[in-house]
């Protein structure tokens, strides 16, 4: 199963109100290749931004690039970051390189480094300094057996490692985290800063998170967060909560939800090739649904929502040996145009089944 909506409410008038949405599009591979950033305005769904991952064979991203609607929209996109990230021969992620195009032109470079056991023990952090990279930050982490115990932050000044901040990981004794105590270095010594603790069900899923600040010699409330999750153990709902004057009130709340794995465009299904795609993807008005069959055979192409139900028949007939195309304008069977949002087409061609993604957007 992969992640395909996020969706963001806020606590308004005493109820939640749609406040903004993650549309995650994916390759026939199952590997995400953009995010489009949605917001709730006027009772619609507007787009204001989006996130583009090119990927290696494994899935993982090597570049990753955010944009930016252009206002008043014109329906183009604004360059506003981009990221380079490189990987060992493990699959390491090893070296990531950060450019902030908007609002302040900001690069930065990060170094990752690991120990034998593939466990992240340093992480540096550059900034460009004459045609060269200056080292300006380091993350120490400290385990114990396998788990992180410390994370130890400090600044390069004058020469010299400066200490900035300490993370302290507590565990139960099935290994499990139960806390995280920071501390910051302030004249000399450590000084409390943030307290988090972690609570579980019984078949340890996470289900309940309480931040706090040091002030005034106590830890002091700041927010919470509730969790709950699917019988596969994904996560589909988390409430934020914060603290205020004597009690939690809520703030936001995110849903996820989930869908099947596409399969390889090339997939061969014993006795019918079905090469299949559909392009553009997310579109606005109308896409183009094409597919290859190597038989006579008798096809059906079905739209669905993401709850499972079919909104829409594109193709039920027997079809030759043959590359077709079908557009189809983002309607239902009844004409109705349908809602921004994450779709799947079926095609069924000789009583074989494949499945993928397409996305609705509003620029």
């Amino acid at each position: 199963m992969i992640l395909l909506e996020c969706f963001y409410l806020k606590w308004e008038n005493s109820e939640w109100c749609n406040d903004r949405q993650l549309l995650n599009v994916y390759d026939n591979k199952g590997f995400l290749i953009q995010t489009l950033h949605m917001s709730f305005n006027n009772y619609e769904w507007e787009i204001f931004g989006k996130t583009e991952f090119v990927n290696n064979e494994n899935g993982k991203p090597v570049e990753v690039t955010n944009y930016s609607i252009l206002f008043p929209p014109t329906g183009g996109f604004e360059l506003i970051s981009h990221v380079d990230l490189t990987y060992d021969d493990a699959g390491f992620l090893i070296e990531k390189i950060s450019k902030q195009y908007w609002p302040t032109g900001y690069w930065c470079k990060y170094i990752y480094t690991y120990d034998p056991d593939g466990k992240l023990t340093q992480t540096l952090q550059m900034e460009p300094k004459d045609d060269d990279w200056d080292t300006t930050y380091r993350n120490t982490y400290m385990y114990e057996d396998k788990l992180l115990i410390e994370q130890l932050d400090q600044n390069w000044e004058n020469g010299i490692w400066k200490d900035d901040k300490i993370e302290h990981s507590y565990y139960d004794d099935n290994e499990y985290i139960t806390e995280k105590l920071m501390q910051k270095w302030i004249e000399y010594q450590w000084i409390n800063y943030s307290h988090w603790t972690f609570s579980y069900f019984a078949n340890y899923e996470e289900t309940e998170e309480i931040y706090e600040i040091w002030g005034d010699s106590a830890w002091n409330n700041k927010d919470k967060y509730y969790k709950i999750y699917d019988e596969s153990r994904n996560l589909i709902k988390k409430t934020w909560q914060v603290w205020e004057d004597t009690a939690w009130l809520n703030y936001e709340k995110e849903i996820l939800i989930y869908g099947p794995v596409g399969i390889d465009e090339n997939t061969t299904f014993p006795g019918i090739e079905l090469n299949f795609s559909n392009a553009p993807n997310p579109f606005r008005n109308k896409t183009t649904i094409s597919f290859y069959i190597n038989e006579k055979c008798y096809v059906v192409v079905k739209i669905f929502d993401i709850k499972g139900k079919c909104v829409n028949t594109i193709v039920r007939e027997e079809l030759q040996s043959d590359t077709y195309q079908y557009i189809w304008d983002g309607t239902d069977r009844n004409g109705n145009k349908l809602g921004t949002g994450v779709y799947l087409y079926s095609i069924n061609a000789g009583g074989k089944t494949a499945v993928n993604k397409l996305a609705i957007v509003k620029y």
